[in-house]
Formats: C-alpha cells, structure tokens, sequence
C-alpha cells in the first residue's frame, strides 16, 4: 500500500475518533446538562464534518488512491500526485478550520465568516483528487 494512501487512512481515522469525542460530549450534555456549557449543541457541525468529510470521504479517497487501476508507460505510474497529495492537505485543512470555527463560534462571533473558507478548502480538495485520479479511471477493457 502506497504511504500516502496510509497516511490518509490514519489521518481519516484521528478524524473519526476526534468525530466520536465530540459526539461523546453532546450526548454527556444530553444527560447531564449540569455539566456542560448550553452552548455544547452548536457542536454538532464540527462532529457531522468531522465524521462524514475528515472520516468517510478521505477513507474513501485513501483507498481509491490505492486500488485504482495504474497508469503503465505514462512517467508515473499513479498519475498526478501532486494534485493527490494536495488534496488530503487541503481536505484535513477544510475540516478542521470547519471544527475550529464551530467549537470556537459561541465565544467569538466573528469566527463564522471563517466556515465558508473551510467548506471551499474542502470543496478543493475534492477536485484536485479528481483532476488525480480522472487519467486512472477508464473503462474496462475486454
């Protein structure tokens, strides 16, 4: 398995805990609201970020990294990387901006202007994996 690939299931998987802690703290809200701050619910969105870009989606894009079909005779044989090792960076930098700016927003409202400038490194991300990964993927040949 190439390191990036590895790299980015061991990122996906921080994200994935980091996404159940927070859910762990909403839920202990839930039932101890003594506890917690009132505000604890507008962690939701860092956790649903967390869990189905920073979990699912690099996951995703780790293993498709690894299992799509090479490029033989082509320079190298996995494409662009510089676009594919681009896009877990702009990924991870999205999402966690995103769980920053949620965690960090009751305190200081202008914090919010900073969740669209996460959501577009996301968005990034995602196309320049595809710009990666669009030569690799071709119809079966028989």
């Amino acid at each position: 398995m190439p390191l990036l690939s590895r790299m980015m299931i061991r990122i996906a998987f921080l994200n994935l805990w980091v996404g159940f802690g927070i859910a762990t703290l909403i839920l202990s809200y839930k039932g101890h609201p003594e506890l917690f701050p009132a505000y604890t619910w507008q962690w939701i969105p860092a956790h649903v970020n967390l869990l189905l870009i920073g979990w699912m989606v690099q996951l995703a894009l780790g293993v498709a990294y690894w299992i799509l079909p090479r490029l033989y005779m082509q320079g190298s044989e996995r494409g662009r990387i510089r676009f594919a090792v681009a896009a877990p960076i702009l990924i991870n930098t999205g999402v966690w901006l995103h769980v920053i700016t949620a965690l960090i927003a009751p305190w200081n409202n202008d914090m919010m202007t900073l969740l669209p400038a996460g959501l577009f490194l996301q968005l990034l991300g995602v196309i320049a994996f595809a710009i990666h990964a669009y030569p690799r993927i071709r119809p079966m040949l028989l």
